[in-house]
């Protein structure tokens, strides 16, 4: 899996499999439950007054068209973890309307198929954009092998 990734080295090359698409539903400006990843699958239709957040470059949920910026909008309420610290938005309103396509890369604009968007022996890290690249592509699972070593916990001179 690909969160399970923490530095390895591709044993075969990725090609990108295929194109895809977004379906239109530009909403009016207004207050919207946020969901995320962790929350709304990417396959599901995005439900009438909720809003998805999303890193820069990642893929749309399916029914979306556009991508409001963070400084477009305005935090309503959050969710609290447990010692009442706010970890994430809960309710976000929208300052503006988007155009239809505002803030998206059109499909295919990044890479097409056949493109090879990892080569065999890349190294992959966690904290790289390696692992966006993957996940875009829609790879959950590459082939890898661990690069060993030894490390040191003193200063050598």
């Amino acid at each position: 899996m690909l969160s399970d990734v923490r530095t390895r080295i591709t044993s075969s090359s990725v090609i990108y499999p295929s194109s895809y698409s977004h379906t239109i539903a530009t909403d009016q400006p207004g207050v919207y439950q946020v969901v995320t990843s962790q929350t709304h699958s990417l396959s599901s239709v995005l439900p009438q007054g909720y809003i998805y957040r999303i890193n820069t470059g990642g893929p749309l949920p399916l029914g979306t068209d556009a991508v409001i910026m963070v400084e477009d909008t305005k935090l309503i309420t959050t969710v609290k973890a447990t010692s009442g610290e706010d970890v994430e938005e809960k309710e976000v309103e929208t300052l503006a309307q988007m155009a239809v396509a505002e803030n998206v890369r059109a499909p295919g604009s990044d890479v097409r198929k056949g493109d090879l968007v990892a080569q065999k022996g890349e190294i992959i890290r966690s904290a790289g954009g390696e692992l966006g690249t993957l996940a875009f592509v829609g790879r959950k699972e590459v082939s890898l092998r661990v690069i060993s070593g030894r490390t040191s916990n003193h200063n050598s001179f």
